[in-house]
């Protein structure tokens, strides 16, 4: 303690000999060791006026204090993982945040400081904690990245099994093992029924991570807690489990049994969505007057509503829906509160329905179970992603393509990104990026066929107007008209030239640009050369495949 105590001493006397002014430096807070400075928060005091540009920003010290505590512990757990930030990552970062907030258009992080009179070390400090809060977020879910031949053999069985399947809705929190002392905290407040983004920013210094999962079904989980969540009862608290650096604890939302039979149905379904205050009237009427498939239109328009008409696969609807459909009669009308989905819906809408067709589609072939494409995350949670006969592509299962956009949390910002897919096959990456918040995507590929599944299935999104495709072959890639942030390159197993080619020609057409994020798919063990101008960040195997996780240099 007293060798510790002279080393504070000796670091203020240090500081305060280089200071300009006649006070002194003083250690404002200590983290592990770690001392935090008057002449540290000053620094970044003058950081965030300039580039935030405001007040708050400019003179609140004791926020900008606590902003910088916050850094150090971050530091702490990335060490701990094992994480580290790169040169031309600290760059990436600048480059976004320049951009979003209007400075130093342009320029590099030393010519920015320079130019404005910052200090170089601060703003690189902030800067790394953007990066390495990033990916602590994918380390966090580090255990569910992992996919082995086993586990998609069990994911494979368990689609083709019969019987019911029990599909979920859940909160879940992650607490890692060096923030342990909070661990009983945080089960009495889900206990308690305190909301989860309370619990986030209530022990964000912490790094405990907190998110809702919805529609999951329990076979995706480990046998002792599948078999804890079916026997739990909604509102229970499941866990501590312990898993990879820390624990997770499961609150159980919601669960329904559907059978996988139905699952696997397809509905003929109408709909008109009214405003919630409205919606008790609107049923009532429509029942009435004897709403069913052949007068729901009509009825809707003598009320002012538009009707509109779908198709779709049970499976790819949420959880409560499902298992109030397989209890419907045809031309029933409902309303979607009875499954559970109008008091959080958006704009305060609810949906009224009428079912007017059911085909059952039976227990699922093994080659249905994993030809089956849905849309992982996102807003489009669930829905299908088309292929059918005509694909030539061998579209990555779903437990390949959730890993894949947890590894890119820790390199990326999905949402707002600018996304292209060379050789995209049905286009499910996209359409997992789309779903995610991703901009724009443009969808390349030869196969004529390919591209019409990926319209089809963009048409069944929503997504069109934020998509182009092109049929053409990666030789006579285009130049491009825009430069995108994430790209993956899916070339065929059996043609590992077209590795080289397409890599190379992302870059040479200026698809790709320096820091651009790009997912390589290849056949496991495969012999394939990577240009240089590619540095490899991480790289993760999946069953028969090898995904290359790498970003593009400058020129330089």
């Amino acid at each position: 303690m007293l060798r510790y105590l002279a080393c504070c001493c000796a670091l203020c006397v240090v500081l305060a000999s280089h200071c300009c002014s006649a006070s002194s430096v003083r250690i404002k807070a200590v983290v592990d060791g770690k001392a935090i400075t008057s002449l540290d928060v000053s620094r970044r005091t003058k950081a965030n006026a300039f580039f935030y540009r405001t007040a708050h920003a400019g003179s609140d010290q004791a926020e900008v204090l606590q902003s910088l505590v916050d850094e150090s512990v971050l530091e702490l757990e990335a060490k701990e993982l094992g994480i580290s930030v790169g040169k031309h990552e600290l760059e990436a970062e600048a480059s976004k945040m320049f951009s979003v907030l209007g400075v130093c258009d342009g320029l590099s992080i030393g010519e920015c400081v320079v130019q404005n009179g910052l200090d170089h070390k601060s703003v690189e400090d902030h800067l790394r904690s953007r990066v390495v809060w990033s990916k602590i977020l994918a380390t966090r879910v580090a255990p569910f990245l992992a996919v082995s031949d086993s586990d998609v053999e069990n994911y494979v069985d368990e689609a083709r099994s019969t019987g019911l399947e029990t599909v979920l809705d859940m909160e879940q929190v992650f607490v890692p093992f060096k923030a342990g002392s909070v661990l009983d905290s945080v089960l009495s407040e889900l206990n308690k029924g305190v909301a989860l983004d309370k619990i986030a920013a209530r022990y964000r210094e912490h790094a405990v991570y907190a998110d809702h999962a919805v529609g999951v079904t329990a076979s995706a989980f480990l046998p002792d807690v599948k078999v804890s969540l079916v026997r739990a009862n909604v509102g229970q608290v499941i866990g501590p489990i312990r898993i990879d650096r820390g624990y997770l604890v499961l609150k159980l939302l919601n669960k329904v049994k559907v059978s996988k039979g139905f699952l696997n149905s397809s509905a003929s379904i109408k709909r008109v969505s009214v405003a919630s205050s409205d919606h008790e009237n609107v049923l009532r009427v429509m029942k009435g007057r004897g709403a069913n498939c052949e007068s729901f239109d009509g009825i809707a328009k003598n009320m002012g509503l538009d009707a509109t008409s779908l198709d779709v696969r049970i499976g790819d609807l949420a959880s409560k829906l499902q298992f109030m459909l397989s209890n419907a009669e045809l031309g029933e009308v409902l309303s979607t509160t009875a499954a559970g989905e109008g008091s959080g819906a958006e704009g305060g809408k609810i949906d009224l329905i009428v079912l007017c067709s059911i085909s059952r589609g039976g227990d699922p072939t093994a080659e249905e179970a994993a030809g089956v494409i849905r849309v992982t995350a996102g807003v489009h949670r669930g829905r299908r992603v088309f292929t059918g006969n005509t694909l030539k592509a061998r579209p990555a299962i779903s437990v390949v393509r959730e890993s894949v956009f947890n590894v890119l949390r820790a390199h990326i910002p999905i949402e707002g990104a600018r996304v292209c897919d060379i050789f995209c096959g049905s286009g499910a990456f996209s359409f997992e990026a789309l779903s995610r918040g991703a901009e724009h995507a443009s969808l390349v590929d030869i196969h004529l066929p390919n591209l019409q599944l990926v319209r089809r299935t963009a048409d069944s999104l929503g997504v069109g107007h934020r998509m182009t495709v092109l049929c053409c072959d990666v030789n006579k890639l285009p130049l491009a008209d825009r430069s995108y942030d994430l790209a993956f390159v899916d070339p065929p197993y059996e043609e590992t030239s077209l590795v080289d080619i397409s890599l190379n020609a992302i870059l040479s057409m200026r698809w790709c640009q320096a820091g651009s994020v790009v997912v390589l798919r290849i056949k496991k063990g495969a012999k394939v050369s990577i240009p240089d101008r590619y540095e490899l960040l991480t790289r993760k195997s999946y069953c028969g495949s090898e995904i290359l996780f790498m970003c593009t240099l400058s020129n330089d």
